[in-house]
């Protein structure tokens, strides 16, 4: 984001922005013309019962006008700006004609008169206060009981979003906390926007620290609720600048009440064209809210939750080594859901590949008797018991207190003041529990700190490997009707495809394109090596691994590549695949799911597959 410190002493206020077209541009000006500069005739005055009305004319016969103002642009033979507060002020006239566009020399208004009539308006007050005061306003992350984080996607094609305007919007996703795949440095949490309406139509943008940023002005279209900006710029995340053209012209507020505003920008980088919604709140509201008491939820899972803590008889569980600690909301979603492996942690966190060394020697194991087996950090063994309150997912330690060391010097795996663990999720591969997110309630926000604990089962690679051959060789191909769709980090398909009819007309996928991948095949073998075979009939062998968890393939001397749709293909993630879901019929895998992870490490690409016998 390129940012400079400016100072403008000439500011306007416009209520009605005039229409505005793209091909009245002073970028098109010196196409040559059937007219001079001289042949023009037009008219700019003000009111004489309101001066701070300025009434525009365009004399000139046979020619379209072009109005350039304080307010943007406009085409009307007879139009009028209003200006709220005193200063100097540009208008720049011209017409085209079949020659092209030909411009007037600059008119320079000084209006010396104030009207605070045309900023007494609901949609000002809210903004700013009201006249001569100010407001600031803050990114919402997710905190305050208004948004579920800062930014939510809109689809461009749905009837609301067509048609775009105040109190008329709708979203297909809306990620809690950060933006979608931004870290806190992103984010610049402690940036505040201030709009004011003291003096005039002021916009100012601060540092954490209190240092000013920014320094510009703004104009509110209230019949539209439309905002433009000049030398500031609404707060925004360092990773989605590049990804939007116009962060400051015509912005759409599609929420504005006293506490919160939400402002939609279109995405025009190359991946396509798709609505941003930024949220704010406003920092006295941030600054003296106090969110309810609120109960922690009640979950349901799969798997009755004692079999899977003890599997049987007794399971013994160790921290992930990628993603051992994060935090989250009370629906157990994660707070950073960026944290996908052990390199792309915040570094105030000081966890990365190092510090899996803290624990290594550190387990929790749960018995059918109603034992638990703790060794901490240092390698430090205890016995004692828990029980488990299914109703509440809570787990409640006696005789002996969790804690062990992750690292940063601050972060462990503990208990609450009640020696207690509310499991949020029990994650699922081939019909076997192979990691737990175990919750401790923050004692004053509606959070979680949690922890991921996997099965200390050195053959579950085995296990693994067994079902994705069925003990021999099984061949999989894509599965023709639900082929790909996107998948969050935390495990949930984004769309949700159920057959071919439900796919949009922007992913391109129809019948016709089953031909593609139609032929391709993976197949995997019980001792280790496996092949692929594209749709030419080309095959390549390698070998391939799976870890620990049995969570995630590694393609060894091979690469699975195959067109499925003009700009989607089926690929891996560095030869890697994530085991995303399965599906089973009659108790026996029928489906998996496997993902790929996006470049910026936010989301999957998901692919179906399906078992064949050629």
């Amino acid at each position: 984001m390129n940012m400079k410190k400016v100072n403008k002493t000439i500011v306007y206020l416009i209520v009605g922005l005039l229409p505005l077209i793209s091909a009245c541009s002073p970028d098109d000006f010196g196409l040559g013309s059937t007219l001079s500069k001289a042949d023009l005739k037009y008219s700019i005055t003000q009111d004489p019962s309101d001066p701070n009305t300025i009434i525009l004319e365009s004399l000139t016969p046979n020619a379209i006008p072009c109005w350039t103002t304080p307010a943007g642009r406009s085409t009307k033979v007879n139009d009028k700006v209003q200006i709220a507060f005193p200063g100097e002020y540009s208008f720049v006239y011209s017409v085209m004609v079949n020659g092209g566009y030909v411009q007037a020399d600059t008119f320079k208004l000084n209006l010396t008169t104030t009207n605070l009539n045309y900023v007494d308006n609901e949609y000002y007050k809210m903004l700013t206060g009201g006249v001569g005061n100010s407001k600031r306003w803050i990114v919402d992350n997710g905190s305050y009981g208004l948004a579920a984080g800062a930014m939510a996607y809109g689809d461009p094609t749905s009837t609301k979003n067509a048609s775009m305007a105040f109190n008329n919007y709708d979203t297909n996703w809306a990620p809690s906390g950060n933006a979608n795949g931004s870290t806190d440095t992103d984010m610049h949490y402690g940036r505040v926007m201030e709009f004011s309406l003291d003096g005039g139509p002021y916009m100012k943008v601060y540092e954490s620290d209190g240092s000013l940023l920014q320094s510009g002005t703004y104009s509110l279209d209230v019949n539209t609720v439309k905002i433009s900006t000049t030398d500031a710029s609404i707060l925004s995340p360092d990773n989605f600048v590049a990804n939007v053209a116009n962060w400051n012209k015509n912005l759409q507020i599609v929420e504005l009440t006293n506490n919160r505003m939400c402002v939609a920008t279109m995405r025009t980088n190359s991946e396509g064209s798709w609505w941003y919604f930024w949220n704010y709140v406003s920092e006295d509201y941030a600054n003296s809210y106090v969110p309810a008491d609120e109960p922690d939820p009640n979950f349901t899972f799969d798997i009755d939750q004692a079999a899977a803590l003890c599997q049987g008889y007794s399971q013994k569980w160790v921290l992930s080594k990628q993603t051992p600690f994060n935090w989250a909301n009370l629906d157990a979603s994660l707070m950073n859901s960026s944290w996908v492996d052990n390199a792309t942690y915040a570094d105030w966190t000081g966890f990365n590949a190092s510090a899996t060394t803290n624990y290594a020697k550190a387990s929790i194991t749960f018995k059918s008797n109603g034992s638990v087996d703790v060794v901490d950090s240092d390698g430090k063994s205890e016995t004692g018991s828990y029980s488990l309150d299914s109703k509440k997912n809570l787990i409640t330690f006696s005789g002996v207190k969790p804690n062990i060391y992750i690292s940063g010097g601050w972060v462990y795996a503990s208990t609450t003041d009640d020696n207690q663990w509310k499991i949020l999720d029990i994650d699922m591969k081939f019909d076997k529990p192979y990691g737990i997110w175990m919750g401790k309630r923050d004692s004053s926000q509606k959070q979680y700190m949690c922890y991921y604990f996997v099965v200390d089962e050195s053959g579950f690679d085995v296990t693994a490997k067994n079902e994705l051959s069925s003990g021999s060789t099984q061949i999989w191909k894509m599965d023709t009707a639900t082929p790909f769709d996107w998948g969050s980090l935390w495990g949930v398909r984004l769309n949700g495809f159920s057959s071919i009819t439900d796919y949009p007309s922007w992913t391109e996928y129809t019948t016709d394109a089953i031909a593609n991948f139609d032929k391709c095949r993976v197949s995997f073998s019980s001792d280790g090596t496996a092949s692929f075979t594209n749709d030419s009939g080309e095959k390549a062998a390698g070998t391939f691994t799976v870890d620990e968890t049995g969570e995630n393939i590694t393609f060894v001397d091979m690469d699975v590549s195959f067109n499925i749709v003009s700009w989607i293909n089926c690929t891996t993630s560095d030869k890697q695949w994530k085991i995303f879901s399965t599906e089973y019929t009659s108790d026996k895998l029928s489906a998996i799911w496997f993902g790929a992870l996006s470049s910026d490490k936010s989301q999957y690409m998901v692919y179906k597959f399906v078992k064949t016998k050629k």
